[in-house]
């Protein structure tokens, strides 16, 4: 199969056929050989489910709040035992920088120095993380930022019952930046503010300082106003055509077909779920999805950790497109599908197929056309 795409905005007319992976351009034809890039080793701490925040959408609304009890020598001892199949340690939660993991969370960032920190955070910190992200910034890799629209739909979606969430999130956003952290805004997108995300971007371009930081769509999954992929693809593109923003989609099928035609590595698997480790401090267990306790992969206990990956073999098909069906599919390099708890669409191929041709009409915004000589 090979799908064509005439681009009028940028007078760019070729063809793709995804099963050889040649694209044919006025001026060339090219057919790639991809690369694989390396799972990185990652490990998640949840060091509470408290959050400062409820947030209407939030997949731990049903979970139990809690601090957890745990020694920060014992923390140290569980990383230990795993620092050499990890590369990275993501902070997550409910809410990671919240005062009562202050101490905690410096702690392992002094003892583990040597890894690489993400942190995921709803924005809403005080000035003494500000002060501790500065101390060890040479570590921290990233730092993602919720925050899902302008004022009033942010705070109507991210509710601080004691503070205006909105307004901490762009302070401390301002501050990141003057410290020189990588940041990305991840923007979750339902149907309830897709519509109002433009705006979000109309006062970020009040902020220079802000225009160099990543801005990332993200789904927002497991409800009923979830947007098709069609609308994100749409929403994506409309943005990004608009906005001289660094702007990005978080869906494997953008992802990987831009890396194919810039001649980077692909991604095999949908998510990082075989090499993924996550510490429920709280419940003592350990998981291999941040955002699923039905990946329940060991537990913690004074003794030690205990890690058993079986238990999620037929997950990692769905994630890996080892099974069957996407074994035999030409397209499972670019599917967005995989999630083993949201069901696949029936006719999965043929959107796919539909979203493969939305992503080629704005080849423009894909790739880099310079680089390709045009």
């Amino acid at each position: 199969m090979t799908f064509e795409f005439p681009t009028e905005t940028a007078g760019i007319y070729g063809s793709f056929a995804p099963g050889t992976k040649t694209l044919k351009l006025p001026s060339q034809t090219m057919t790639f050989h991809p690369s694989w890039e390396d799972e990185t080793g990652r490990l998640y701490i949840i060091f509470s489910t408290e959050c400062n925040l409820r947030c209407v959408y939030c997949f731990q609304n049903g979970m139990r709040r809690s601090n957890g009890d745990l020694d920060i020598g014992q923390l140290h001892t569980y990383i230990g035992e795993l620092q050499n199949e990890i590369q990275e340690i993501v902070l997550f939660g409910g809410e990671p920088l919240l005062h009562s993991n202050l101490e905690i969370i410096a702690s392992v960032l002094e003892r583990f120095d040597y890894l690489r920190f993400i942190i995921f955070t709803n924005g809403n910190f005080d000035r003494e993380y500000l002060d501790l992200i500065d101390r060890y910034s040479y570590t921290i890799a990233g730092i993602t930022i919720s925050l899902d629209g302008p004022r009033e739909i942010h705070n109507r979606r991210r509710i601080n019952p004691r503070r205006d969430s909105y307004a901490a999130i762009m302070e401390n956003l301002l501050a990141l930046a003057k410290l020189g952290v990588n940041t990305t805004v991840s923007i979750n997108v339902d149907r309830s503010n897709a519509g109002a995300i433009h705006r979000l971007f109309d006062d970020i371009l009040k902020f220079a300082s802000l225009h160099t930081m990543n801005y990332m769509l993200n789904p927002v999954k497991y409800i009923q106003n979830a947007l098709t992929y069609q609308d994100l693809f749409d929403l994506y593109f409309s943005l990004k055509s608009r906005y001289p923003l660094k702007i990005f989609l978080n869906n494997r099928l953008i992802d990987n077909l831009s890396s194919l035609f810039a001649n980077k590595p692909l991604s095999r698997a949908r998510c990082n779920l075989a090499k993924t480790l996550v510490l429920n401090i709280p419940e003592g267990s350990i998981f291999a999805c941040p955002q699923n306790a039905a990946t329940k992969i060991g537990s913690m206990t004074p003794q030690g950790i205990t890690v058993d990956k079986t238990p999620i073999d037929h997950y990692l098909s769905l994630t890996r497109y080892s099974n069957a069906k996407c074994g035999a599919c030409d397209l499972n390099y670019l599917c967005p599908f995989g999630c083993p708890f949201i069901e696949t669409e029936s006719d999965c191929r043929n959107v796919v197929e539909l979203l493969l041709q939305k992503a080629l009409d704005h080849f423009e915004l894909l790739v880099d056309v310079k680089e390709l000589g045009m």
